[in-house]
Protein backbone atom coordinates (compact mmCIF):
# COMPACT_ATOMS: atom_id res chain seq x y z
CA UNK A 1 0.00 0.00 0.00
CA UNK A 2 1.34 3.18 -0.49
CA UNK A 3 1.00 6.59 1.19
CA UNK A 4 1.23 8.82 -1.72
CA UNK A 5 -0.51 8.02 -5.13
CA UNK A 6 2.25 9.09 -8.01
CA UNK A 7 0.83 12.06 -8.69
CA UNK A 8 0.44 13.53 -5.50
CA UNK A 9 4.45 13.11 -4.89
CA UNK A 10 5.28 16.10 -7.67
CA UNK A 11 3.21 18.94 -5.59
CA UNK A 12 4.53 17.47 -2.26
CA UNK A 13 8.07 17.43 -4.06
CA UNK A 14 7.42 20.58 -5.82
CA UNK A 15 6.63 22.43 -2.24
CA UNK A 16 9.44 21.43 -0.65
CA UNK A 17 11.60 22.32 -3.30
CA UNK A 18 9.65 26.10 -3.36
CA UNK A 19 10.26 26.36 0.26
CA UNK A 20 13.61 25.33 0.42
CA UNK A 21 14.16 28.14 -2.41
CA UNK A 22 12.45 30.72 -0.21
CA UNK A 23 14.26 29.62 2.50
CA UNK A 24 18.30 29.80 1.27
CA UNK A 25 17.89 31.92 -1.73
CA UNK A 26 21.10 33.31 -1.42
CA UNK A 27 24.35 32.98 -0.14
CA UNK A 28 23.69 35.29 2.97
CA UNK A 29 22.89 32.11 4.99
CA UNK A 30 26.23 31.54 5.18
CA UNK A 31 27.65 34.69 6.47
CA UNK A 32 28.26 34.82 9.99
CA UNK A 33 25.51 36.52 11.87
CA UNK A 34 27.98 38.09 14.44
CA UNK A 35 26.16 36.65 17.25
CA UNK A 36 27.66 34.86 20.13
CA UNK A 37 31.38 33.68 19.21
CA UNK A 38 32.91 32.75 16.52
CA UNK A 39 33.75 28.95 15.40
CA UNK A 40 36.07 27.33 12.89
CA UNK A 41 32.81 26.30 10.88
CA UNK A 42 31.67 29.69 10.36
CA UNK A 43 35.51 30.48 8.98
CA UNK A 44 35.25 27.76 7.01
CA UNK A 45 32.17 29.06 5.18
CA UNK A 46 33.29 32.55 5.03
CA UNK A 47 36.97 31.29 3.36
CA UNK A 48 34.34 29.16 0.74
CA UNK A 49 32.27 32.06 -0.28
CA UNK A 50 35.53 34.03 -0.42
CA UNK A 51 36.49 31.07 -3.38
CA UNK A 52 33.60 31.78 -4.44
CA UNK A 53 33.97 35.73 -4.76
CA UNK A 54 37.83 36.82 -4.07
CA UNK A 55 37.22 39.91 -5.50
CA UNK A 56 34.98 40.36 -2.03
CA UNK A 57 37.05 42.84 0.24
CA UNK A 58 34.26 43.34 2.64
CA UNK A 59 33.75 39.82 3.02
CA UNK A 60 37.95 39.64 3.39
CA UNK A 61 37.62 41.88 6.16
CA UNK A 62 35.08 39.76 8.01
CA UNK A 63 37.09 36.94 7.56
CA UNK A 64 40.03 38.95 9.17
CA UNK A 65 37.95 39.62 11.76
CA UNK A 66 36.71 36.08 12.37
CA UNK A 67 40.44 34.90 12.27
CA UNK A 68 41.78 37.22 14.60
CA UNK A 69 38.90 36.39 17.53
CA UNK A 70 39.77 32.70 16.99
CA UNK A 71 43.28 33.43 17.58
CA UNK A 72 44.63 32.42 14.22
CA UNK A 73 46.68 35.67 13.40
CA UNK A 74 48.93 33.58 10.36
CA UNK A 75 45.96 32.93 8.14
CA UNK A 76 44.33 36.30 8.95
CA UNK A 77 48.18 37.58 7.50
CA UNK A 78 47.56 35.63 4.69
CA UNK A 79 44.47 37.11 3.61
CA UNK A 80 45.09 40.81 4.81
CA UNK A 81 48.31 40.20 3.13
CA UNK A 82 46.23 39.51 -0.37
CA UNK A 83 44.49 43.40 0.41
CA UNK A 84 47.69 45.27 0.15
CA UNK A 85 47.88 47.63 -2.50
CA UNK A 86 44.01 47.92 -2.26
CA UNK A 87 43.13 51.22 -1.11
CA UNK A 88 41.08 49.97 2.50
CA UNK A 89 41.09 52.11 5.07
CA UNK A 90 40.83 49.18 7.47
CA UNK A 91 44.32 47.42 6.39
CA UNK A 92 46.77 49.51 8.51
CA UNK A 93 44.67 49.35 11.86
CA UNK A 94 44.69 44.81 11.32
CA UNK A 95 47.99 45.22 11.24
CA UNK A 96 49.00 46.87 14.04
CA UNK A 97 46.22 44.48 15.84
CA UNK A 98 48.07 41.48 14.49
CA UNK A 99 51.43 42.75 15.39
CA UNK A 100 49.89 43.47 18.87
CA UNK A 101 48.49 40.30 19.70
CA UNK A 102 51.27 38.10 18.14
CA UNK A 103 53.65 39.97 20.54
CA UNK A 104 51.18 39.17 23.26
CA UNK A 105 51.02 36.30 22.90
CA UNK A 106 54.86 35.18 22.84
CA UNK A 107 55.59 33.66 26.23
CA UNK A 108 58.59 36.69 26.79
CA UNK A 109 55.81 39.04 26.00
CA UNK A 110 56.96 43.06 24.92
CA UNK A 111 59.81 45.04 26.09
CA UNK A 112 59.41 48.79 26.06
CA UNK A 113 60.92 49.37 22.99
CA UNK A 114 59.00 47.31 21.14
CA UNK A 115 55.65 48.32 23.13
CA UNK A 116 56.84 52.27 22.00
CA UNK A 117 57.08 51.29 17.96
CA UNK A 118 53.59 49.78 18.58
CA UNK A 119 51.96 52.42 20.51
CA UNK A 120 53.26 55.02 17.77
CA UNK A 121 52.08 52.89 14.54
CA UNK A 122 48.80 52.62 16.52
CA UNK A 123 48.37 56.17 16.81
CA UNK A 124 49.29 57.30 13.70
CA UNK A 125 46.25 55.23 12.63
CA UNK A 126 44.01 57.34 10.98
CA UNK A 127 40.43 57.31 13.46
CA UNK A 128 37.63 58.74 11.64
CA UNK A 129 38.38 55.89 8.63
Amino acid sequence: ARLLNPWALLPVALGVALVLWLTFNSEEVFMPSGDGEPDAVSVNYAELLLQAHPENDALRLTLIDLLVKLGDFEQARHHLARLRGKDRPATPFYEVELDILGALARPEGMDEEQTRRLLERLRKIEHVS
